[in-house]
């Protein structure tokens, strides 16, 4: 991949915090031993009936 700068990434990160805060999604971190992020996932709720 070529290198990707902050404003790259800067729409789809603000996508998924507006998402965050209209409670349409959730963020899961995952810490290691000594407490560092190690993972993250977005969990997205289903509209679908």
């Amino acid at each position: 991949m070529p290198p990707v700068g902050r404003e790259d990434i800067r729409p789809a990160l603000v996508r998924q915090l507006v998402s965050m805060a209209e409670e349409r999604s959730r963020l899961l971190v995952g810490h290691d031993e000594d407490g560092d992020v190690a993972a993250t996932a977005f969990l997205t709720f289903n509209t679908h009936p």
